[in-house]
Formats: C-alpha cells, structure tokens, sequence
C-alpha cells in the first residue's frame, strides 16, 4: 500500500501542465469567487431572482464567455516568464475587489479607484476588519500558494510561441462562441445598465485603475486661469467675513430642515438659517463633487479633464483680493486649494476636539474669532469637515450626541440593523447641526466684519434602501439619496440690512446643485467676473 502511494505522489510530482491550461484555470477560479455581484445583479435585472433552467443556462454561458475573455486577455498579455507572479498579484487584489463590492454593493469605477488611492490611513483602517483578512486567505493567499505548487511545462522558444498561438486561437473562438450566443441579450442589458461592467473582475478595477493612473500623468501642473483680472465692485460699510463649511455625506433625506421626520437640526431652527430643499450634488463621491462644486464648470457642462486642470473659483476670489483660506479635517482639497492658506487639523493632538483615532469637526472652528477680526478686507475661510464619513458612523461625535438609540458602534454594518445605522447616523448630523450652530454663534460676536456663513454636503449616502450602502454609485444609476444633500445659508443681522431676505427665502423649493455655488460665492463678494453667470447666483437681485 505504501508502495501505492509512494508511487502516486511521485506521479503527481512528475506531472506538469501548459502555462496556458494554469492560465485558463486561473480565470475559471477568478469567474466564480470574483463576481458575485456582477452575476447577482444580472439575475435580479433579467430574471427578477427568478432562478430556473433558461437563467441558469444563460448564466453559465456568461460565466464561460467572461472567463474565455479573460483568459485571451492573460495569453496576450501575461509573459511566460512572470505568469504566476501577475497571477498572484491579481488573485490578492480581486479578493479585496470583490470583498467591497459583495460588502457594500459598490461599483468599481474610475470615481471609485480614485477614491481608492486619495483614501488616508485613517480612512482605510475603518474599512478594515477580520473578515476581509478571511477573505484575502481563502481567495487570494491559498491558491497564490497552489498557483506556486504546480509545475508547467517548458518549452524552447518557437514551440513557446506556437502553443501560445494555439490556446489564443482556442480562447478567441470560445469567447467569440460563447458571447454571441447570449449577445441578444447581454448587449442590450449591457446597454441598458451600463454600471453592470464596473462589477466585472479584474476587468473593472483594472481598467478603472489604467484611466486614473494615465489622467494624473497628463494633469497639467499650470492650470488654467478662469479671469486674470476680477474686481471686488460691491463697497460695504465693513468688510465681508464668510465662512463656507463643505459637509461629508450628509443627505437632504435626514436633514431636519428638509422635513425630516426627526428633528436632527434642531439648533440651526433656532438660528433662522435660510434651508434650500431641492439641491443636487456633482457627484457621488468626495474626489468627483469637491473639485466640480468649486469649478465654474460644475455638472451641467461636466468635463473632467477641464475641471481638474483649470484653477477654482477660490483662486479668482484670492485674486480679487479676498483673504481664502483652508481649513481640513478630512483627507485633502483634491486640488481646489491649491495656493491658498492651507491648516490641517487632522493630525492635532487636542483634548477638548479629538479623540484618539480623529479630531471632531468643532476643531475647525478653533481661532476662527481671531482668523477673522486680524484681517481688514474681505475674508473666505472654507472648514472641510468630517461629518458623517462613513462606514464608523459612531466615530463622528462625542457621546453627548447619542440621542437617538440603539446605535451601531462599530464600522461593520452588515453586524447592525437598519436601525441602528440610521440612528447613528443621525446622531452624526446632529452634532454636525451642534457644529454649524455654534460656528454661527461664533460669527455673531464679531463686530469687524459683516459675517455668512453657507454649508453645504459634497454627496449623500446609501443606508441600505436597495440593499445599497455608503456612496460611489456611478452618478447616472445613483440613488437620490446620494445625491440629494443640504444646502443652507446664514446671514448676521448687520449683513441682513444689505439684503432682501425675502428674494433669498422665495427660492428654497427651486431646483438647485453644487453648479450654483461657484457664482453665489462671486455673488456675495460683489465680484465683477467674466466667469459669473448671474443666473447660477443665488443672491442675484437679492442686495439692496
């Protein structure tokens, strides 16, 4: 018996396969652990769940086709040589691909992988949790290691080449067979739901990844100037102080000034700030709606490479003579702060505002009494706040502002009920309206200047309404909740005696977006620019 095995094991050591065969059971394996959501969301669209024989059928010959195109895409372009080295290396990162979008229902876009590489360390260790590690194992680690344990053949190099040559031909009339007998069918799904291809492992990230990669490599270094000479032409009996606060993943949907069936802004009630209801983000996502909300470009003349490699609105307020500066408590400007006074608070050691993974957003407002009353001109100070980031909801405010029970207290969502996640969520705006409040009571005191200040939500965010989570959905397909945000504007009482407040609070129901800041803020400055549409200013008509 001994001798058997003995035997068998010394077989199994002598056999050895095609590179190409190691190749084509690579994708076979890739196809079913990677693309779960990609086959789920194909069968809830053209099957509605419903399984039978016809969905099965026209599911395996989609698995065949995405793995014969997959495999022809390796033989083309994975060198013999380095084979199990690109293989391992895409084996670890479909296991995390696919972990997040199974996770979060998430698409792999080009906003996401870009999101992906400007996330911070913080940021990602929220992200992080046994799970994933369990997954990056059983998908990634233990078949890099059979992947490293299977022997293939070698060739010289002409009989390389021709079996090479072989196995593409067979790939090509596989992925050719296989996809043109369910063409009349995929494509015009496809068509339809452009998204489902950002769900399609490795070729969603990987192309998405190619894009952002080569667009930064052409990001022009000298942007390009909106107007070289605007002019401040609106003269104040004092100086104009405005405080621009941008929100992180708040939604107009549980925004209390909006209707919400909770009162999570209770405190901005109070302050009589002026609450537009009907405002739509650029984006989904901080890295796509931060640089198009301060372009004069914005989402109704949207243009990536345009936005990203001409200057913001903020560079020709400096230039008019407005002192900007920039204060973060997140992860980066993404650009739009680009030569201007810039303060980071998302490192500081402070016993009152932070704790010991993050600062709260109040420590934006930390000086500002004297940022503003040194400075005689006119003053912009933008605070970039934290909000409601998530997944760690529960991290975004002290526990004071655990109102609305039970909570989530951890980042793993899938571990809370809905409950719980709106209700921390919730508790995050809270404090956020506690923020914004007292930012305001801060603007009261001051007496140098005629103060403002607006706030307004980069994007929303998905708390499970179609089994959805967190933000990045592709802006065509994205859910209002991630787009729909809160936009309010608060003026003193020594700025009011220059305005018809009555003009401003007869457009709160209008249909407004992010395109409508870059000229209210030239609105509000009395900045006479090339650049300002007086039809995107909010307060056009509005001073007396």
């Amino acid at each position: 018996m001994n001798v058997f095995l003995n035997s068998a094991k010394n077989k199994l050591k002598s056999v050895r396969i095609n590179n190409e065969t190691l190749v084509l059971f690579f994708c076979v394996f890739l196809t079913l652990t990677a693309n779960n959501s990609f086959f789920k969301n194909i069968i809830g669209l053209k099957f509605e769940n419903n399984i039978n024989l016809n969905s099965i059928f026209f599911i395996f010959l989609t698995a065949v086709s995405i793995t014969s195109i997959n495999w022809l895409g390796f033989l083309l372009i994975t060198p013999r040589i380095v084979t199990k080295t690109i293989l391992t290396i895409i084996l670890i990162l479909s296991s995390i691909a696919s972990y997040y979008m199974d996770k979060y229902n998430i698409y792999l876009d080009k906003s996401m992988v870009r999101n992906v590489f400007a996330t911070d360390i913080k940021e990602a260790k929220e992200l992080i949790d046994l799970s994933l590690f369990l997954r990056i194992f059983l998908t990634g680690i233990i078949p890099s290691y059979i992947l490293w344990k299977i022997k293939t053949k070698e060739y010289d190099i002409k009989k390389s080449f021709k079996t090479r040559l072989k196995y593409v031909i067979t790939a090509l009339i596989t992925a050719v067979l296989s996809f043109l007998s369910i063409s009349s069918s995929i494509i015009p799904l496809m068509r339809e739901h452009k998204e489902l291809r950002f769900l399609i492992t490795p070729s969603n990230y990987l192309s998405s990844a190619y894009k952002v990669i080569f667009k930064n490599a052409k990001k022009n270094t000298d942007k390009k100037i909106i107007d070289p000479e605007p002019k401040l032409v609106r003269k104040t009996d004092k100086p104009i102080a405005l405080i621009l606060v941008i929100g992180e993943t708040v939604r107009a949907k549980n925004w209390g000034l909006s209707g919400y069936e909770r009162q999570t802004t209770p405190e901005l009630k109070k302050r009589n700030a002026i609450n537009f209801t009907n405002v739509k983000s650029c984006g989904t996502d901080t890295e796509t709606s931060l640089p198009c909300m301060f372009s004069i470009y914005g989402r109704r003349n949207y243009n990536e490479n345009l936005i990203l490699n001409t200057e913001s609105i903020l560079s020709l307020i400096k230039r008019a003579g407005v002192k900007v500066i920039w204060r973060e408590n997140q992860s980066g400007s993404k650009g739009v702060a680009d030569g201007m006074e810039y303060e980071s608070f998302t490192n500081r050691k402070d016993l009152l505002f932070c704790n010991e993974t993050r600062c709260y957003d109040e420590i934006l407002s930390k000086d500002l009494n004297e940022k503003i009353t040194s400075e005689k001109n006119d003053i912009l100070i933008v605070l970039h706040t934290l909000g409601n980031h998530g997944p760690a909801y529960y991290q975004r405010y002290p526990d004071k502002f655990k109102k609305f029970i039970p909570t989530c207290d951890t980042a793993k969502l899938e571990t809370c009920s809905k409950e719980q996640i709106v209700n921390t969520y919730d508790n995050a705006i809270l404090y956020t309206d506690y923020f914004l409040s007292k930012t305001i009571d801060i603007l009261k005191e001051i007496k140098t200047h005629k103060t403002a200040l607006i706030y307004i939500s980069d994007h929303g965010e998905s708390l499970g309404e179609k089994n959805l989570y967190l933000h990045g959905v592709p802006y065509y397909i994205a859910p209002q909740e991630q787009t729909h945000v809160p936009f309010i504007i608060w003026f003193s009482e020594n700025f009011k005696k220059d305005i018809n407040m009555k003009c401003l609070t007869d457009k709160i129901n209008l249909k407004l977006s992010h395109d409508n800041l870059p000229h209210t803020l030239l609105g509000i400055f009395g900045i006479n620019s090339s650049a300002y549409d007086p039809e995107m200013d909010i307060s056009h008509r509005c001073f007396k």
